[in-house]
């Protein structure tokens, strides 16, 4: 903002506040400089700009589009040896995500393999389109749909079953992946298990039906923040940060964790957002790192506060620490029936306690959350229809600190990844979006929704806040890859452009391209 506006970066004050549904298309802030602009020339006016779906659909900064070229080497075994990934993406005009100069989740999109030797290749290039930005998973997707695509390729070309093919290459914990990451927590095997237990991938099939299976892990990104937790004259407890909420539930994660510290109901903890003239250095959402960061702040904000609240009772109660705890909001002394409320301590010491939580850390990892779907489908050879019978989704989990976000997460996921996989479509002429409104461009509803079933693997490793997980993205990720998977079980078509429509399952079971003509 400083630079579009060409104003010194301590005159800016930004006010966080909810910002509804996001999965990073709010990262790219394209309309608050036009904003700022506005509100000059009105006199200083405050200015609100909302956009209706067409204009969304034209300027909303979507996922990228992208060629993607895959090369395996592979032993007569089954042994992977190499892979050559090649990745042309189309970032649209203006410098939108080029900056950047990379996807980062499609250096990853190798998968949770070991390959001894790998090579990826990544570019972005100038088209007179849409702009292209954050979208959920970032290369992920794109990446992920190629390699998981390829995996079954290869295994048909041994002669071997693709999930036996995927399960004497997958890496185990300790060992480099093929990005070039240490792992010391990674456990694909029994992920891969869970899905193919729980899908009946191996059981009987109606004719005409195919199963699909498609893999892939993510690594949490860290970050930097504060968090504030204080408890006042009333023993209430606030917790406070500069983090908005994005739909994700990061304030509900925060007042959660600075609950169990304290022993006091969630409910009652309330939320205080500061602006950025309270805070220091924040980097925000985004990557799933909101758990891991704000909850871990929070963690050592409340930790700190129960600490005071301990020292000061113990004097209060001419008692040790060692024999007092917290329970209720209250802290109470073990084996008698002294209690002081929280409220009466911070009354005594004349002024609320109140304590910083700073987590900086922006390393990846070191777990990785390993995501395995499996993916049923009925192909009709008439007209290529493709019919979405089942949906099993098998991912490992630290703990689940809100079980309902988390479950929320996933079935969000798999229905973003459905329409990605089968519908949503932008199309492009002459540089301008024909699908400009929703009658064009199709979006999952209720009756597209297939039956979902969730496996969920628990784990003692994790880098939030009691050992929790990122769940954010990885939901999306392998679904396109083994629908295509299935289609090619079901009808015996490897599509290798997304969506899987009809038309392009059709064209492939007669032999003909989108256009109509033979293929070649």
């Amino acid at each position: 903002m400083s630079a579009a506006l060409d104003e010194p970066f301590d005159r800016l004050l930004v006010h966080p506040c909810t910002i509804g549904g996001d999965f990073g298309g709010k990262g790219d802030f394209m309309d608050v400089a036009l904003c700022c602009v506005l509100s000059r020339r009105s006199g200083g006016r405050p200015v609100k700009m909302v956009m209706d779906y067409g204009e969304e659909l034209m300027a909303g900064n979507p996922r990228h589009a992208g060629v993607i070229r895959v090369k395996t080497g592979v032993t007569r075994d089954g042994h992977l040896m190499s892979q050559h990934m090649d990745f042309v993406f189309d970032s649209g005009a203006y410098g939108a995500f080029k900056p950047m100069g990379l996807l980062l989740g499609a250096q990853k999109a190798v998968g949770p393999y070991r390959i001894p030797h790998t090579l990826q290749e990544e570019r972005m290039v100038y088209t007179n389109k849409v702009p292209c930005g954050h979208m959920r998973a970032p290369g992920y997707p794109q990446g992920v749909f190629a390699s998981e695509s390829q995996m079954d390729v290869v295994a048909e070309e041994l002669g071997m079953d693709p999930a036996e093919f995927r399960r004497i290459n997958l890496m185990r914990a300790g060992e480099e992946s093929p990005a070039g990451k240490r792992l010391p927590h990674v456990e694909p095997e029994r992920v891969l298990d869970r899905a193919l237990r729980d899908s009946r991938y191996h059981g009987p099939k109606a004719p005409r039906t195919g199963r699909g299976v498609a893999m892939s892990q993510w690594m949490p990104l860290g970050g930097e923040c504060h968090v504030f937790v204080t408890v006042d004259g009333d023993g209430g407890v606030t917790v406070a940060a500069a983090v908005m909420d994005q739909g994700s539930g990061v304030h509900t994660v925060m007042r959660q964790v600075a609950a169990e510290v304290l022993d006091v109901e969630p409910e009652s903890v309330r939320i205080e957002t500061f602006d950025t003239r309270r805070v220091a250095a924040d980097q925000g959402l985004g990557g799933s790192r909101g758990t891991r960061v704000y909850g871990c702040a929070a963690y050592e904000a409340a930790v700190d506060v129960r600490r005071v609240l301990l020292e000061r009772a113990g004097e209060m109660m001419e008692a040790p620490v060692e024999r007092l705890s917290v329970s209720r909001g209250s802290v109470v002394r073990t084996g008698s029936a002294g209690r002081l409320g929280y409220g009466e301590i911070v009354r005594a010491l004349g002024s609320p306690v109140s304590a910083e939580g700073h987590y900086a850390d922006t390393t990846t990892g070191p777990e990785a959350s390993v995501c395995v779907q499996v993916v049923e489908v009925a192909v009709d050879p008439e007209t290529g229809q493709v019919s979405l019978r089942r949906v099993t989704t098998a991912h490992d989990a630290g703990t689940i600190i809100n079980p309902l976000l988390h479950q929320g997460q996933i079935e969000g996921g798999i229905v973003m990844a459905l329409g990605y996989g089968t519908m949503e479509e932008m199309a492009v002429e002459d540089g301008r979006i024909t699908t400009a409104h929703l009658g064009d461009y199709k979006i999952p509803s209720a009756r597209d929704i297939p039956v979902l079933r969730t496996a969920i693997l628990r784990s003692p490793h994790g880098s939030g806040p009691y050992h929790s997980r990122s769940i954010g993205e990885t939901p999306v990720i392998p679904f396109a890859a083994a629908l295509a998977n299935a289609v090619a079980d079901a009808a015996g078509v490897r599509v290798t452009t997304l969506p899987v429509t009809a038309e392009r399952v059709f064209a492939g079971i007669h032999g003909a391209r989108k256009d109509g003509a033979p293929e070649s």
